[in-house]
């Protein structure tokens, strides 16, 4: 299961796949592009519902996101492999 803590970075994911600012989803949402960018930091804590108005707004889905963390948790395990490959067994 993906980590809650990669919300973020997921959504900054797709609202870039979706080719959109920060900026405009800002507009779109009534609020500052400040806020935008901490709901996509790794220590950004967005709440459900503006996470639903965030999906909404950037034209996705909540499936969508899942599958944007599923893919970032992948990415990370597969950097990881290399990263041992190279480096050998942790002591």
């Amino acid at each position: 299961m993906a980590e809650f803590a990669k919300v973020g970075p997921a959504l900054a994911a797709l609202r870039k796949a979706a080719g959109l600012r920060q900026q405009d989803i800002a507009d779109r949402l009534g609020i500052g592009a400040s806020t935008i960018g901490r709901f996509e930091s790794v220590q950004g804590n967005p709440r459900a519902g503006s996470i639903d108005r965030y999906l909404k707004a950037i034209g996705c889905t909540p499936r969508d996101l899942v599958e944007a963390l599923e893919r970032l948790s992948g990415s990370e395990r597969a950097a990881s492999d290399r990263v041992g490959r190279v480096t050998g067994p942790a002591s």
